[in-house]
């Protein structure tokens, strides 16, 4: 069978090619009439060459055609490259000699290049013969008198297609490998496509891609509309009509520049007679010379405005020099949030036409992002949410631009935002507490959120708290980061939402009070701006962190270049992307990621569900992410993927490490995972609190000693001495106690007169207490020791007794000796209880016995209640003693003792314990990834992250990506968490979707170059 398959596609191959050069050796210029080519024109004032040779390639000789104005008045001259069309396999530069003729007419010095064509060549190899002509073209240019700033190309069908490619590949360093040819060195201050084949993907790929066409790396550029291709290429001018075979692709890949936020004009012809390519075939046509006029005139605008910004580089960076000076002064902290990030960056133009916010397929400029703002204002305007009506929304949304646009709106009119995350709207979620506790006066909240269930109580929580507004807000899914299933469900779960009787959408209210005018909050940053969430629990909810505009403004201004404080090397001074991991309630997400970035002028990326998708790696790749602030958690959880393998992290300049203690071990695997995917630099980790803010303490790159590492500003750390009780600074010398931190951008620890936390007095000033032991070194680095707490208390005061379990195991039998060790749990923001064990024998039994010792103390003889069973056991060789005889739960963290862990699973009929069980884990520091104590189960920020992954080992391959990827994932089961008594299947099989829901999958969804139609039927004129 597999014989005669590969004899098949051979015989089709044969014929393939067999008929490709048929058609190769006719007649072109006949070939070409039925394009409406002309007789060629011949210009008295153009001097040509032709057939210049400039390269051999497979005894093929490649040469050009170079055409000069004879008199060219002592100026200059512009330069324009012509690459011919032929759909890969057809044409040369013969057909583009009438057009070439005209432009040098035009006072242009115009090279025509030509290249090998399929079969003899796969399009690697064409874009490198292309490539090698602009190369020689570029040494030729020295004999001549030209204006450099003033290089253009003209590309036509499938010429357009290679254009794009090889100037995408002078800026893509990525592009150039997975082609794996030199990019040509040469720049352009425009390209003109005219008919652009630009989606030819799918068809003759045998042919086409040759032994590249099952390479993984190499095809997924083969999309037009890959970022790595959008975000590297020159100005573009787009030229197609109404008779235009492929006009559709013109408009859709002027479309996909658009929404990237790149410089490009489509010009779209309505008359029916002007076919594919007719600029080329006949260049004398009135409507041709119009269009080619609009052209030229739009490639000296182009090179004005590129010559221009040149010129204007030195004054704008006096007004940088100046802008960082107001930043270190302070001024910008005494202002609102919104109003500090557009002073920072609204000073220059280069940066209000840059791309802030990278949502799914849509881009937004900060000028367009500021607008939104505004509108977004002018909305809570209108219905008294500000700062005048003591308004405080909650806003409840998913990480995607919407989001965005709501929270700084409420901040421009001056209403207190709390922020909800995803998980809050679980299944037993904490967001109704929270709403009551927080005294939230308006709801924003994202449509996905809200099932009929949800929607219903919603009202009632209305009704019995009296909120002034309930708001829905619908965000458009796409791109690389979700399935299928998650478009449907959002579009689908929109539109049943619509049809609800009262359901107020942000859409509507955007164009009903678009002229409203906006209540501006004219405050000075000393009023309550914020509110984060950390994981943790106070009083019952989620421990709120409320921060003053001026504490945000002040952590934005610690750093005020950015992220660029950390580039390691060269620094080429492109913006810089920042992969957005959490939700907006987190303040990490909040203030290093979302407004430090927006206040340094970078890009930012928001993939909806951030870090808790499967597929959210993917977006490292796709959108050339140069930051990434991540946490072990998270890529344990990648390094244990074999579906990943083609991702590459080569664009990455930054990768910090965050939450909590990372090891030496750990960092040196998370090292060894991320230079595996092509990432060259250090990765840089950092200790701080929510509280305070975010980090204070960095450890230096390459660091290998087992340290948190040193401190930036010594004034901001105290440490009590566990010895004597005092206060000193790490300057003081070594020594051993708890970590007490300070930070001008700390929250406060009040809301509504109601006490959060404590701060402590030191020297005068408020300091958190971290609940952190740990070792001041002989060279002034900090070490992490261990956890203060000697037993396991919830925030909301649960309490675990760690002597009782101490008691009872150690008189079992199967033990020697143990200890309750708190260790810290980045999943609920607290310490979780470890008993680490020395077992009365050990060998191969010794698991068993300490399981059955559990079994016996907690289930058969009841001496302890379930609430108190630790989350995992660890098997050690020894405890040490301290030096008053007892076991020293202090040195086990700071010694880290070698051992193996197991997980302990209680198994419950109802509320009674009736079995325990164990599983084997890698030893962990820091986080542990066994049960969490009764009570807290539903308070982990990470249960989502759970249900997207779940059975993410399987080596079930993912049919609609082509990935092995999401990995034996039931595309309904992330929809379980929303409505877990309902069959989604049914739904999906009995709802009939509205045509606009299936238009909108498929506008937003993942996009799959080729598919379009190359046609569209529109006959008047229009411009883009």
């Amino acid at each position: 069978m597999n014989k005669n398959d590969s004899f098949g596609r051979k015989v089709k191959r044969e014929i393939t090619r067999a008929m490709l050069e048929r058609l190769q050796s006719m007649d072109l210029q006949k070939s070409m009439a039925m394009f409406g080519a002309k007789e060629p024109v011949i210009y008295d004032d153009v001097e040509e060459t032709l057939n210049v040779a400039y390269v051999n390639r497979d005894e093929v000789a490649l040469a050009m055609d170079i055409f000069k104005p004879k008199d060219d008045g002592g100026k200059e001259l512009p330069v324009i490259i012509a690459i011919h069309g032929g759909g890969l396999f057809m044409g040369d530069r013969s057909l583009e000699r009438p057009y070439c003729r005209l432009l040098a007419h035009k006072g242009y010095l115009v090279f025509s290049l030509e290249y090998r064509l399929v079969p003899k060549a796969i399009l690697c190899e064409q874009l490198d013969d292309v490539c090698a002509g602009l190369d020689r073209v570029g040494q030729m240019l020295v004999d001549y008198d030209v204006d450099f700033s003033r290089i253009f190309m003209v590309a036509d069908s499938a010429g357009a297609y290679l254009a794009a490619y090889v100037t995408a590949m002078h800026g893509s360093e990525k592009l150039q490998n997975a082609i794996g040819h030199k990019p040509s060195r040469m720049v352009y201050a425009a390209v003109g496509y005219i008919s652009g084949m630009f989606y030819t993907n799918k068809t003759l790929q045998e042919l086409i891609y040759g032994d590249r066409r099952n390479d993984e790396k190499f095809l997924k550029y083969m999309n037009i509309e890959h970022p790595e291709i959008i975000q590297n290429l020159p100005p573009a001018f787009l030229i197609t009509s109404c008779g235009d075979t492929f006009n559709n692709y013109s408009i859709k890949f002027n479309q996909a520049l658009k929404k990237r936020g790149r410089t490009s004009k489509l010009v779209y012809l309505g008359n029916e007679e002007l076919q594919h390519i007719f600029p080329i075939t006949n260049p004398e046509h009135p409507r041709s010379l119009e269009v080619t006029d609009k052209m030229l005139a739009w490639f000296e605008q182009q090179a004005d405005i590129r010559r221009d910004s040149r010129k204007n580089d030195s004054a704008m960076d006096n007004k940088r020099a100046e802008n960082i000076k107001r930043i270190a002064s302070g001024e910008f902290n005494n202002m609102k949030v919104w109003k500090s990030i557009k002073e920072r960056t609204a000073y220059d133009e280069k940066i209000l036409l840059r791309t802030a916010l990278v949502d799914c397929t849509r881009e937004y400029t900060y000028e367009q992002m500021f607008e939104e703002w505004e509108n977004y204002a002018r909305v809570y305007s209108a219905l008294d949410i500000c700062a005048e009506n003591n308004s405080r929304a909650a806003l409840c949304g998913v990480i995607s631009a919407e989001t965005v646009f709501a929270l700084f709106g409420l901040n421009m009119t001056g209403a207190e935002v709390s922020l909800f995350s995803y998980p809050d709207f679980l299944p037993g979620g904490m967001w109704k507490t929270m709403i009551e506790k927080e005294k939230i006066t308006d709801i924003i909240i994202a449509d996905i959120m809200v099932t009929p269930e949800i929607r219903e109580e919603i009202e009632k929580i209305k009704e019995k708290l009296g909120i002034r507004n309930v708001i829905y807000m619908h965000s458009l899914m796409g791109g690389p980061t979700v399935g299928p299933a998650e478009l449907t469900y959002n579009e689908l779960n929109y539109h049943m939402l619509r049809r609800t009787n009262g359901a107020v959408f942000m859409n509507d209210l955007l164009e009903k009070y678009q002229d409203e005018n906006i209540k501006l909050d004219e405050s000075e940053g000393d009023r309550v701006a914020f509110i984060a969430h950390t994981s943790g629990t106070t009083m019952g909810t989620r421990k709120p962190l409320p921060f003053t505009d001026k504490a945000f403004n002040e952590g934005v201004s610690v750093i005020p270049k950015g992220f660029r404080s950390f580039i390691e090397g060269k620094d080429d001074g492109k913006p810089i992307t920042i992969l957005q991991l959490f939700d907006f309630s987190s303040v990490m997400a909040l203030s290093a990621q979302l407004c430090s970035g927006f206040a340094a002028g970078e890009r930012i990326i928001v993939t909806y569900f951030g870090f808790m998708h499967p597929k959210f790696i993917r977006a490292i790749d796709y959108y050339n992410v140069s930051v990434l602030m991540t946490t072990g958690f998270m890529v344990d959880k990648w390094l244990d993927r074999t579906d990943i393998d083609d991702v590459d992290f080569s664009s990455l300049k930054v990768v910090g490490m965050s939450g909590g203690y990372i090891s030496p071990e750990k960092m040196e695997k998370y090292t060894e995972f991320f230079r595996k995917h092509g990432f060259k630099y250090s990765i840089t980790s950092a200790y701080g609190t929510s509280e305070t803010g975010g980090k204070q303490i960095f450890a230096p790159k390459e660091n290998k000693e087992d340290i948190l590492g040193y401190v930036e500003n010594s004034e901001e750390v105290r440490i009590k001495d566990e010895k004597d009780g005092e206060f000193y600074k790490v300057e003081d010398g070594p020594r051993t106690g708890v970590l007490y931190m300070l930070s001008q951008g700390h929250c406060e620890n009040e809301l509504d007169n109601v006490k959060l936390f404590e701060y402590t007095k030191i020297d005068g000033k408020d300091f958190l207490c971290t609940h952190d032991l740990v070792r001041v070194n002989e060279d002034g680095s900090i070490s992490f020791a261990g956890r203060v707490d000697k037993y396991f208390v919830n925030n909301s005061g649960k309490e675990f007794d760690s002597g009782l379990v101490d008691m009872n195991m150690a008189e079992h039998k199967a033990i020697d000796r143990c200890a309750v060790v708190p260790v810290m749990d980045k999943r609920i923001h607290d310490t979780v209880p470890v008993l680490y064990v020395v077992p009365a024998k050990k060998g191969e039994d010794a698991v068993s016995n300490i399981l059955k010792a559990f079994k016996d103390v907690y289930v058969k003889d009841k001496k302890i209640e379930p609430k108190n069973l630790p989350t995992q056991f660890m098997i050690v060789d020894d405890i040490p003693i301290n030096a008053n005889g007892k076991l020293d739960i202090y040195r086990i963290t700071r010694e880290r003792l070698a051992g193996d862990a197991y997980n302990l699973v209680p198994v419950l009929d109802g509320k009674k314990l009736i079995d325990i069980k164990c599983e084997h884990v890698e030893k962990t520091n820091s986080f542990t990834a066994g049960t969490i104590p009764a009570g807290m189960e539903n308070n982990s920020a990470y249960n989502i992250f759970d249900i997207f992954n779940a059975d993410s080992t399987s080596d079930k391959k993912d049919t609609a990506s082509g990935n092995n990827f999401f990995n034996g994932f039931d595309p309904f089961k992330p929809w379980k968490m929303f409505m877990p008594d309902i069959n989604m299947k049914d739904i999906f099989k009995s709802v009939e979707i509205p045509e606009s829901v299936k238009k909108d999958v498929l506008k937003y969804g993942n996009r799959i170059s080729g598919l379009s139609n190359g046609r569209k039927w529109i006959d008047h004129d229009f411009e883009e």
